[in-house]
């Protein structure tokens, strides 16, 4: 069973790399325009999990908005994890938050470890033990 991701994409800079590591790792991936209806989103592609990319005032909103709909997990990476933001992203309902620049393929790796701590994936799967041993 493939799981699946929502991307919302803020600053439009980071999709193309987040989608790539989510697909690399088995995921499917819909990439929603920020301005998209949040609630229908949800509704009609039923993700597993949630990725928000960006630190604007409407990466925060969109925490909030989703918030409303569903506990699924949910991530905010940033280009640049600045403690301000930080603070209003998980204030706002999200599971984590992280920078993505240097570290893309642990975005992955936090899904599914959110995923299996709700009973639904395996934390810790060959392909992470092998990554952790390169380490």
């Amino acid at each position: 069973m493939a799981f699946s991701v929502l991307l919302l994409d803020y600053d439009n800079s980071q999709s193309h790399l987040i989608q790539s590591q989510f697909q690399d790792a088995g995921y499917n991936v819909l990439i929603a325009k920020p301005n998209s209806d949040k609630a229908e989103l949800l509704r009609d592609h039923r993700p597993d999990i949630a990725v928000i990319a960006g630190d604007s005032p409407d990466a925060i909103a969109a925490c909030v908005e989703i918030r409303k709909h569903t506990t699924l997990p949910l991530i905010v990476s940033t280009k640049k994890r600045e403690l301000v933001n930080e603070m209003a992203a998980i204030r706002s309902g999200a599971d984590d938050y992280m920078e993505l620049n240097l570290d893309a393929p642990t975005l992955a790796m936090k899904a599914r470890r959110m995923l299996g701590l709700r009973g639904v994936h395996p934390i810790l799967e060959s392909t992470d033990r092998e990554i952790f041993m390169d380490v």
